[in-house]
């Protein structure tokens, strides 16, 4: 079954293919497309097949990017804002999910822009 990386648009044509390109198991992203958890190394991953045609465009459409709110910074990605601030992934993305208030003393959100 397809699956698609719904921050970048790319579509893999198994689970399996998807864990090589983000060097991660293919457990951790079954476990998001489950429901187990909500993200993996930041992306989210959603199966091509139970996609309606409207929300796949939709999702080829949108970008979603990380927000400093303070600074008013856009970062391509979560990995990006930590290199610059020094932030460990997993306490910018908590605060991203809104279980922090701030990561590395600064507020964060997502934004999405059209592509």
């Amino acid at each position: 079954m397809k699956i698609i990386c719904i921050e970048t648009g790319e579509v893999f044509n198994s689970l399996k293919l998807a864990s090589i390109w983000l060097n991660t198991c293919p457990q951790n992203i079954s476990a998001q497309l489950s429901g187990r958890t909500q993200r993996v190394k930041g992306l989210t991953f959603a199966y091509v097949d139970k996609t309606s045609k409207e929300d796949k465009q939709l999702l080829l459409e949108d970008k979603r990017v990380v927000l400093n709110i303070i600074t008013k910074e856009v970062f391509n990605s979560v990995e990006e804002a930590c290199k610059k601030y020094s932030i460990h992934p997993d306490f910018l993305l908590a605060t991203l999910d809104y279980q922090y208030r701030r990561a590395g003393g600064f507020e964060w959100t997502y934004y999405y822009i059209n592509k």
